[in-house]
């Protein structure tokens, strides 16, 4: 029995060295090798060490070390002792310590110093250097044959692990006259937006549309969206359906689908009015003209909505509308689709001014939302100040946002059904309610935790590189556990950092735990972990996984 646990816990530990690959890690009572890439304690480049104490029927107790600066020319690094356990040494930083590290004085590049630079390639500095790799199966821009463009990093800092990268675009069809071509130029890929002389079909320019792929099951005698012609959908069931003005100035378009049985929808705003079903042509042919932008038939299926991105609301996502949209007649540049909610976290700020074109930004979704509402949002009207956003979930609606120096409260959130607005240009409706959050809450905090009156005992107290407290002079990185503050290197006690706050030092953090340049919940690291060690070694034992969970 002994050895079916033994050999659990090692298959659990090697889990758990996988999941952690890329820190250091040592183990004081099992014999796990110590991976550091600081092996020759390299005073220039900022490790981690992970120990990881492990007792046989016990959870292993784990406890992180990251190099910090204790002021501003002292740096302390931890390194590993026979792979067993862990300690740290003490250096002066001639040229200052910052992050971590000891600041170089003549910048000149060397190979281990995390850094690509100089005449440093993947070939004679993989240590520092990524490989990247464009492959293109069309060999570029063929818009007459789909191409699978592979973009691929090798190398430092390409991911955890493992340690490559590969990103895989495929020429698709935005409609079907558009093509979105993706080429290679250089290492760097790009795509293209390509209109097809007749038609774009499965990712490539064809000639025609083959009918295997036309919905058989429907027919439109007008041909699809044509705007400018009344039409009468036939669908599978036999059920007819004919187009109709659903106002002076709004055609209903039916036509099939290409992905699905059925009837699908439009509501098309006719530039010269809607009458009998379909839209005035001035051009008296009937037919779409192609020539002119505002009347293709791809360009107007969507309404823009004036909707100003304000700091109090989160975005979902951000995708470029590459079409032309025309606001009462006028052309509107760099429209963008924006989808609003509650629970999202932005890893970049998302600026805009008139008359600037905007670049592509990327937006990570955590809300679980499999239902969201889309808003089409003009140039002119996006937030200049736009600023990165908090992750948050519905569920989890907070009034109040607690500051560091967990006393004041500021606003923060609220449950709302997105959007709350909408203006003459287009009707706004919803499909979930979300959590409104102000993106920066923070800033309304205290900036620094105010010091109380001296007394008369602490006014001839003068401390030097160490802060004041209660008559005496505490060291930098003291934690004073009993107000939440730690010494600054600027001799002041401030309030401690909250989770997922930006840190340089473990003793900046409330949880004395600064990983990667972000305060890091290691209890909640550890209760999953516990979890996962609790249900291995009780695999199929539901009570003593439970009686497990409570020790």
């Amino acid at each position: 029995m002994k050895n079916k646990k033994y050999i659990i816990t090692l298959i659990v530990l090697a889990v758990i060295m996988f999941v952690f690959s890329g820190v250091v890690i040592c183990e004081a009572s099992n014999s796990i090798s110590c991976d550091d890439k600081d092996k020759e304690n390299n005073i220039y480049v900022k490790g981690i060490v992970t120990e990881l104490r492990s007792i046989e029927n016990a959870f292993p107790n784990i406890t992180f070390y990251e190099d910090y600066c204790l002021d501003k020319n002292t740096l302390i690094q931890y390194y590993c002792i026979n792979n067993t356990d862990s300690s740290f040494k003490s250096y002066n930083c001639i040229n200052g310590c910052s992050d971590g590290v000891c600041e170089r004085k003549d910048k000149t590049p060397f190979c281990g110093d995390g850094i690509c630079e100089g005449d440093e390639n993947y070939t004679n500095c993989p240590k520092d250097c990524k490989k990247i790799n464009c492959k293109d199966s069309d060999k570029g821009k063929d818009y007459y044959k789909k191409g699978i463009l592979t973009h691929t990093i090798t190398g430092y800092g390409a991911s955890i692990f493992p340690n490559t990268s590969i990103k895989i675009e495929m020429d698709i069809c935005f409609d079907n006259k558009t093509l979105k071509e993706y080429y290679c130029s250089g290492n760097n890929y790009f795509f293209e937006k390509y209109k097809c002389p007749k038609y774009c079909y499965n990712g490539a320019c064809v000639d025609e549309i083959p009918k295997s792929s036309e919905n058989n099951n429907c027919t439109d005698s007008d041909g699809g969206k044509n705007y400018y012609v009344k039409g009468t959908l036939t669908a599978k069931n036999g059920e007819q359906i004919t187009d109709y003005c659903s106002n002076d100035y709004y055609v209903k378009e039916y036509f099939c689908p290409t992905n699905y049985d059925g009837i699908d929808s439009v509501d098309y705003n006719c530039p010269n009015g809607c009458k009998d079903g379909a839209c005035i042509n001035l051009s008296g042919d009937g037919e779409t003209t192609e020539d002119d932008p505002s009347k293709n038939s791809y360009l107007e299926e969507k309404k823009i909505n004036n909707f100003r991105v304000e700091e109090g609301y989160y975005v979902f996502d951000i995708f470029f509308i590459f079409e032309d949209f025309y606001i009462d007649g006028v052309k509107v540049d760099d429209v963008q689709k924006y989808y609003l909610g509650g629970a999202v976290h932005t890893l970049y700020k998302i600026p805009c001014k008139e008359g600037k074109k905007l670049e592509a930004f990327f937006v990570n979704n955590y809300s679980g939302h499999q239902t969201r509402t889309t808003y089409d949002i003009s140039q002119y009207n996006c937030d200049e100040n736009a600023q990165d956003g908090f992750e948050q979930t519905e569920e989890d609606c907070p009034e109040f946002y607690i500051c560091p120096d967990g006393i004041t409260k500021v606003e923060w959130c609220k449950k709302t059904t997105f959007p709350d607005e909408y203006n003459e240009e287009g009707s706004i409706t919803t499909s979930a309610s979300a959590c409104q959050c102000k993106i920066n809450p923070q800033e309304a905090c205290p900036s620094k935790m105010p010091k109380k009156p001296a007394k008369h005992s602490e006014l001839d107290l003068t401390c030097k590189n160490s802060c004041q407290y209660k008559n005496k002079c505490i060291p930098f990185g003291t934690r004073v556990e009993e107000t939440q503050t730690y010494c600054s290197i600027e001799e002041e006690l401030e309030s401690q950092k909250q989770i997922d706050a930006k840190c340089q030092n473990n003793y900046e953090c409330i949880s004395n735990a600064c990983i990667s340049g972000k305060c890091m919940d290691v209890e909640a690291q550890l209760s999953f972990l516990k979890k996962l060690w609790c249900k291995v070694i009780n695999l199929f034992d539901k009570e003593a996984y439970e009686e497990c969970l409570v020790k």
